[in-house]
């Protein structure tokens, strides 16, 4: 039996392939595709202030809205 992990276009994830040999034949047991990480979430609403990625939607928000 052979394991592979090989890349693909996104370097978030690969392709996991297992084949087996058993001397005559090789078979494919498995492919899957696998992530590399998982989305990670930090939750930054109290310290928002100052961030100017937040403060340019705000102002892009206040002025569709007119609110300024």
């Amino acid at each position: 039996m052979v394991w592979f992990f090989e890349p693909t276009s996104d370097t978030n994830m690969e392709y996991e392939i297992v084949l087996r040999y058993d001397g005559k034949q090789l078979t494919v047991e498995k492919v899957q595709i696998v992530r590399i990480e998982t989305p990670a979430f930090t939750d930054i609403t109290e310290l928002w202030r100052g961030n100017h990625v937040v403060e340019g939607v705000i102002k892009r928000v206040r002025n569709t809205l007119q609110l300024d």
